[in-house]
């Protein structure tokens, strides 16, 4: 009788978490063979470029391999509606600062090459980087800043860029 009791509790549980994700076919606790383990150190709600960031990290420098047992939970698996590719910011590089520049650098170099970051069973996430340009306008008074930091870039590794 407990039992039975229990199963109507569940589905009421199930039904509410569904209901609390208007027009989503999300199942929050639906099961994915393998997905998630039991047991994490580590658990990352978010998958956009924050998330994988910092699971990517916590592996990459993990002491030995396979040490750190790191989840990302992320509802969209398709990453169609994640705010990393909706995004419409951009990384820059126009900074004064050569530390500022090289971290820039490196988030631009990091989000081409994330194609082996992505959901297990399921095919590579497109990101759909697309990176563009800036236009900075300066008056007269502000033109001199901006050529010394054109010329901090340069010397930092930030590429020229001539338009056609």
């Amino acid at each position: 009788r407990e039992g039975g009791d229990l199963e109507k509790e569940v589905v009421k549980f199930r039904k509410k978490l569904k209901e609390s994700l208007p027009g989503s076919d999300w199942d929050p606790l639906g099961t994915t063979k393998g997905l998630p383990p039991e047991q994490a150190d580590v658990v990352i709600v978010g998958g956009g470029v924050m998330g994988w960031s910092v699971a990517y990290w916590l592996k990459a420098l993990e002491p030995r391999r396979d040490a750190l047992r790191v989840v990302v939970i992320e509802k969209d698996p398709t990453y169609s509606r994640a705010s990393t590719v909706l995004s419409a910011g951009g990384i820059r590089q126009q900074f004064s600062v050569p530390e500022n520049i090289q971290m820039s650098l490196y988030s631009a170099f990091f989000l081409r090459t994330i194609n082996h970051l992505g959901v297990v069973n399921e095919p590579p996430v497109d990101i759909q980087f697309n990176p563009s340009g800036y236009l900075f306008l300066a008056s007269e008074d502000g033109a001199a800043k901006l050529e010394n930091n054109v010329r901090i870039q340069r010397y930092s590794g930030g590429k020229r860029v001539v338009l056609p």
